[in-house]
């Protein structure tokens, strides 16, 4: 789920939360802009229902270096999908 904002709301997180039981899964991320570099990753907000994992991932847009902020957002991605975060 993508938002263009730097902090969710509740609605937001209960569509993510709707869509991934939708799809049978057991993760949703929720993709926003980070308003400083120090506050770009990953933010872990629960599991629910014991059953799914909801993540944020801040991605800093005004970085100088933009290719090096989607790389990050690339190789992060990576390691969630193979289990390497949490």
């Amino acid at each position: 789920e993508i938002k263009y904002k730097s902090s969710p709301n509740r609605q937001d997180i209960n569509q993510a939360i709707t869509y991934a039981i939708s799809f049978n899964t057991t993760k949703t991320v929720i993709l926003c802009f980070a308003d400083s570099e120090k506050l770009s990753g990953w933010q872990y907000l629960g599991c629910v229902g014991g059953r799914v994992e909801t993540w944020i991932y801040r991605i800093f847009l005004d970085s100088n270096n933009i290719k090096i902020e989607e790389d990050k957002l690339a190789s992060e991605f990576n390691d969630m999908l193979n289990h390497y975060l949490y």
